[in-house]
């Protein structure tokens, strides 16, 4: 049956569409058209519809990253992530992780809260440990935008003008709007604190504080040295 064209049933005067080929066979009446109009209309619609590609939920570049291992014919994956989120994972009556493993066809081994921070997937095939990842990574992230900030990251403002600056700022606000309510040297920050901030992390553990210990460390050697070095030369 062809869907774009598909076959017609007259019932007192009205015409229905037929979905399937074996309703009401001897009834139906085929559209009136010639095969090089419908030739002209099938490849109009075929150009103005895009390939169709099919796509796991993970890249293929990023699954090579994953330390998968095989373990009794099975695919095993290690997944570290912090206890906080467990509750979410699990779900109440733990429906949430029935829906997961039924989902993605893996069982999915969650620690103890005194245990350590690893969660376990196993699943016959590889593609399906790794939508059983992308299911729990989506899962935590969202979790996690719940959560109060933890860790900021920034610059510090030491510069000397940029101090005297704050300072006579300080001190005019103080001297025109001391008298106005709430306007108190309470407000402002100590002048040895000042600081811009670049961003702000949800760590939740150790092991995420140690991460981005040397991320940023990373970053010193392959960015800030870098730059600092192309500012000097120009």
């Amino acid at each position: 049956m062809d869907v774009l064209r598909p076959k017609i049933l007259n019932i007192d005067g009205r015409m229905y569409r037929l979905n399937t080929d074996d309703c009401c066979p001897n009834e139906y009446v085929e559209p009136e058209i010639d095969k090089a109009e419908k030739q002209m209309y099938n490849s109009k619609i075929s150009e103005r519809l895009p390939a169709y590609f099919e796509r796991d939920d993970i890249e293929e570049e990023e699954s090579d990253d994953l330390n998968i291992y095989m373990e009794d014919d099975r695919c095993v994956l290690k997944l570290e992530a912090p206890n906080i989120f467990y509750g979410l994972i699990i779900g109440r009556n733990r429906e949430n992780l029935k829906n997961l493993e039924y989902q993605t066809r893996t069982r999915i081994k969650i620690p103890g809260m005194r245990e350590n921070n690893v969660i376990t997937i196993k699943g016959e095939q590889r593609a399906n440990v790794i939508a059983a990842k992308s299911k729990i990574d989506a899962i935590i992230k969202r979790g996690r935008l719940k959560q109060s900030m933890t860790h900021f990251v920034s610059l510090p403002m030491v510069n000397p003008m940029v101090v005297d600056n704050y300072l006579a700022f300080k001190k005019m606000v103080l001297d025109e709007c001391g008298q106005c309510r709430g306007i108190t040297e309470l407000l402002f920050q100590d002048q040895f604190k000042l600081h811009l901030t670049i961003t702000c992390f949800v760590l939740c553990n150790a092991a995420e504080i140690k991460r981005a210990i040397k991320l940023m460390e990373q970053c010193e050697n392959t960015i800030i040295k870098y730059r600092i070095k192309i500012i000097c030369l120009t």
